[in-house]
């Protein structure tokens, strides 16, 4: 069970706005200000989908990164 928190703190350890960008990911080509992706790496705009999955994943994201956050400043 320690094992498992442990594993879900440390994916909260990329910032969201930094987790669709190099070298976490290169599948991207263009981010907005929050790091989310705007374009694919050919150019090509999001598809609605696209951009909606890529938004739950950040939201996720954000959720994970700010426990991690709790989570360090209390090891301190």
């Amino acid at each position: 069970e320690r094992q498992k928190q442990l594993q879900k703190l440390e994916k909260g350890r990329v910032p969201p706005q930094e987790m669709f960008k190099p070298p976490h990911v290169h599948e991207y080509g263009s981010w907005n200000e929050d790091g989310l992706p705007l374009t694919d790496a050919e150019g090509k705009e999001l598809s609605k989908n696209q951009a909606k999955k890529v938004k739950k994943d950040w939201d996720l994201q954000k959720k994970l990164h700010e426990n991690f956050l709790a989570w360090q400043s209390q090891k301190q």
